[in-house]
């Protein structure tokens, strides 16, 4: 997709084709679900999530919550 002039990630999903937009409201929804108290946001014409997908339907999302979960844990001391 070109990069969207969508204001928020609501409107960019809804410009979406079909094959692509169930793959990532289902990645947004994962996102929502394990990063609470990260903000959602748009940059560079597409939501800022750390990962880019060129193959929505190969998405490996158990894989992609484990790594979630790992940005979401709290950190520990400094050694």
């Amino acid at each position: 997709m070109v990069q969207s002039r969508a204001e928020d990630v609501d409107q960019y999903l809804a410009e979406l084709p079909d094959a692509r937009r169930g793959a990532l409201t289902e990645l947004r929804a994962l996102c929502r679900a394990e990063l609470t108290g990260f903000r959602e946001v748009m940059a560079y014409g597409m939501p800022g999530e750390c990962l880019r997908f060129r193959t929505p339907e190969k998405i490996d999302f158990p894989l992609v919550r484990d790594l979630l979960r790992a940005t979401a844990a709290p950190r520990g001391p400094a050694c």
